[in-house]
């Protein structure tokens, strides 16, 4: 039994469908499916029982929601103290691609928002060609752009995806290596 079960658990009855809780959690109808059965086999009971068209929680289910739930909220209490040290403000300036901003980097934007509160964010939609020189003239902090390649020194570019992105950043911009991962992980400001 995992967190992630217990979420998707709560998702489920909350939302009423197993497709809304997987959209609301950002994956396939079959990945609830299978951690609910994986969550099941684990308590040795059956959380569901289907009722005409509908998924309704057994006795069984019902002991386990409300436990879960709890349990769901000491996360949510210990979760909040780990970003409680220190959180980040200021400002960030980021030039990007006006095609990426439509259709990939609005939920990346909601997610550092979230992530973020006390950062003012500030966007400017710039080509690539501009966004090369607005960075290395420290007009924008970091500039997110299809790669076009040759990227002068001090700009470096890192990939992104496996799509032909860049991500590269002004020379003045203090920001550990850290703070990036690199492909196969989770880009996180």
């Amino acid at each position: 039994m995992n967190i992630k079960q217990l979420q998707i658990l709560d998702a489920v009855v909350r939302l009423g469908s197993y497709r809304k809780a997987a959209a609301q959690l950002r994956c396939s109808q079959s990945t609830i499916t299978f951690q609910l059965k994986k969550l099941e086999d684990s308590l040795g009971c059956f959380l569901f029982e289907k009722t005409g068209r509908h998924m309704v929680l057994t006795p069984a289910g019902q002991a386990a929601l409300k436990e879960a739930q709890k349990i769901l909220a000491s996360h949510s209490v210990l979760m909040n103290l780990k970003g409680s040290k220190a959180s980040l403000t200021g400002r960030l300036k980021v030039g990007v691609n006006e095609t990426l901003l439509e259709f990939m980097l609005i939920d990346v934007i909601k997610e550092f928002r979230l992530l973020a509160p006390e950062v003012f964010f500030e966007v400017e939609i710039l080509d690539a060609y501009r966004l090369k020189t607005k960075v290395k003239d420290s007009e924008v902090d970091i500039g997110i752009t299809f790669n076009t390649g040759d990227y002068p020194a001090p700009l470096i570019a890192l990939p992104l995806t496996a799509s032909p992105l860049g991500l590269f950043a002004s020379p003045t911009l203090s920001i550990s290596e850290s703070c990036f991962f690199l492909p196969a992980e989770i880009l996180r400001f």
